[in-house]
């Protein structure tokens, strides 16, 4: 079989799969609403840090005017119920710079906060954003596994179908070990990196979104500044991208053989022992097993490079950003504070 040819029955296959699982289109708009609301209240929960400790922990505030946390939150729902009653609704903001007044009222009612009853609220806040993001979170992994699910018993039972409907001469030419391989194997990996890390990766790109965003809208700079290193990870974790996943192409042939040699012969095994041929048996599953294990310690060690790479590059962005970062905090002539700063550290690092 050529390369198009293959391509196009890769190509073919996938369709159908995601022929499949679009029939059970429900769960998937039920976990992409999850996913936005896991990425929003992720996004939420980093924002809340700007007042901890730009207010909170702030020695030089002016006399005090909301002296008790009932006051305090009072002050922020008539300045929160004030914005929307001149802005509108909730749906009709569109970035981050129309919230920008609601902001500058809020800073003045924290101000003029007694600190230790602002540091209840902010607290209660935060526990409950995360609650909501951890719930949202369940939920998209809930729908997302019903997906799955669904969609691998569906592809187990056509799969199942087609070789109950092939030909004699089909089972002559190929291996029955590698139908079992490609059922109960290769299905399982297929939905992995179709379905499973499709709709992963676009909740972490949803949520990456939605941190760079604020990244940008507190300091666009530093965050300049912060992904000087991206081009250069990007190239290695690719490279070893590649790597991985030829060997685990590998690797599934070495099992599609060993399934194979194990059962023939354990199904002839009245003739293996009747013209006594353990030990040559023996041999050619030995050799079988010991190239999986070789592909599979390579796959492995490539596999492990990947944590100490990241590692690595977030040292050398965090230096990066503390340096510069750290220096716009001790501008006197700077707006660079140090609540900004840090929500802008867990955006950049999260």
């Amino acid at each position: 079989m050529d390369k198009k040819e293959h391509s196009g029955k890769r190509s073919g296959n996938l369709i159908l799969l995601y022929r499949m699982m679009f029939r059970y289109w429900p769960y998937i708009l039920a976990g992409l609403v999850s996913m936005a609301l896991y990425a929003l209240f992720s996004g939420v929960s980093i924002t809340a840090l700007i007042p901890l400790f730009d207010f909170v922990f702030n020695p030089n505030k002016p006399e005090l005017i909301y002296h008790n946390a009932p006051q305090v939150f009072s002050a922020i729902k008539a300045a929160v119920a004030e914005f929307f009653a001149t802005e509108g609704s909730v749906w009709q903001i569109s970035s981050l710079k129309e919230l920008a007044p609601l902001w500058e009222d809020l800073k003045e009612v924290m101000m003029y906060s007694d600190s230790l009853s602002l540091l209840y609220l902010l607290c209660l806040f935060i526990v409950i954003v995360i609650v909501l993001k951890n719930l949202a979170y369940f939920a998209n992994r809930s729908f997302f596994v019903l997906l799955r699910g669904r969609t691998i018993r569906d592809m187990r039972g056509h799969m199942f179908h087609r070789y109950l409907n092939q030909s004699l001469e089909f089972y002559g030419k190929n291996q029955v070990g590698d139908a079992i391989v490609r059922m109960v194997n290769d299905v399982e990996i297929v939905s992995n990196q179709f379905i499973f890390a499709t709709f992963n990766s676009i909740r972490d790109l949803s949520t990456v979104i939605v941190y760079m965003y604020i990244a940008i809208y507190l300091n666009p700079k530093l965050f300049a500044y912060s992904i000087l290193v991206v081009p250069l990870l990007t190239f290695t974790i690719g490279f070893l991208g590649k790597k991985i996943k030829k060997y685990s192409r590998r690797i599934q042939n070495q099992i599609s053989a060993m399934f194979s040699a194990v059962e023939e012969v354990l199904n002839s095994i009245k003739i293996v022992k009747a013209f006594r041929r353990e030990d040559e048996e023996y041999k050619a599953f030995r050799k079988i097993n010991n190239r999986h294990q070789k592909l599979w310690q390579k796959a492995q060690i490539y596999s492990a490079m990947n944590v100490p790479l990241s590692e690595l590059n977030s040292a050398i962005t965090g230096v990066v950003v503390v340096i510069i970062g750290g220096g716009m905090i001790l501008d006197p002539g700077g707006n660079f504070s140090l609540g900004v700063f840090t929500a802008f550290l867990f955006a950049v690092f999260s």
